[in-house]
């Protein structure tokens, strides 16, 4: 059975088109900029971009500062395939960035924490791109240790012609902080990436537990049941049709918990679940 947060939210990407697929991301002038929304401390927009705030400085997961909105970088150079079509690998590179408020300018605050990507040929458009927190399933968990994990729900697509097949999943981000306030990223990815929905999905039932240099978050998932099953709770659905509301009844049922160890700013993963590290 389907999870039911999953299931409307890859109801609500399903409409997307690609152009809006890595529009996502924050492209800085001389304010941080999502969307056309102009990103400050009192307006963090939570709801769209992946923020927080820590020791009064707002940060904000963004592109490269030196990177033009539309400034794709090459990875590799262009090639033809066998009828000559051009080949193109593009690239850009995501950071956590720190505000300084008293001179408004945005200073790296991290390592690179996640390379989205596009690739293909005049016709055929590949991309694994990071989605807004508000359109997918992110999450952002500011801990008592001081480090910040964050789930980054990202569009995995692949363009076979007149047959696209999208994908959707959470990677782990565990941000360690240093003592000049940067912080080192490690990224955690599923290791099978091809998923209609994300798996290790951020909802009401994420558990997060930390003791010492230890992070354990513990997954559950919501899955649809009648209303006479004994349900855990329900979901007030807004239909498309006539304005009608509809109750959505779910049960909890684990899913899976992941293991993360710190060791001099270095993350170590253990669990059941596959997960790659990736830098």
């Amino acid at each position: 059975m389907k999870k039911l947060i999953g299931s409307i939210c890859l109801l609500l990407l399903s409409i997307r088109m690609f152009g809006q697929a890595y529009s996502a991301g924050m492209f800085f002038d001389k304010a941080i900029v999502a969307d056309n929304l102009e990103i400050n401390k009192n307006s963090t927009r939570s709801d769209l971009v992946y923020s927080f705030i820590a020791n009064d400085n707002l940060y904000v997961l963004s592109y490269r500062v030196d990177e033009d909105i539309n400034d794709w970088k090459e990875v590799t150079k262009w090639e033809k395939d066998a009828d000559g079509t051009p080949i193109w690998n593009l690239k850009r590179e995501l950071m956590l960035y720190r505000l300084n408020e008293t001179i408004n300018t945005w200073y790296a605050a991290s390592n690179i924490v996640q390379t989205d990507r596009q690739f293909g040929t005049e016709h055929l458009v590949n991309y694994d791109c990071l989605l807004q927190k508000g359109l997918g399933d992110g999450e952002v968990r500011i801990l008592k240790n001081g480090c910040i994990v964050m789930l980054l729900c990202n569009e995995y697509n692949i363009d076979r012609g007149n047959v696209s097949d999208s994908y959707i999943y959470n990677s782990v981000d565990i941000f360690v902080p240093n003592s000049d306030g940067t912080f080192t990223a490690t990224r955690f990815e599923p290791e099978n990436k091809k998923t209609k929905q994300a798996e290790l999905a951020a909802s009401d039932t994420l558990k997060i537990y930390e003791s010492g240099n230890s992070i354990k978050l513990e997954f559950w998932d919501k899955i649809i049941c009648k209303e006479n099953e004994n349900p855990d709770g329900f979901v007030i659905y807004d239909s498309d049709t006539g304005g009608k509301k509809i109750k959505i009844y779910y049960k909890r049922k684990f899913f899976t918990l992941l293991n993360f160890e710190i060791n001099d700013k270095k993350v170590y993963y253990s669990g059941t679940y596959k997960m790659t590290l990736k830098q």
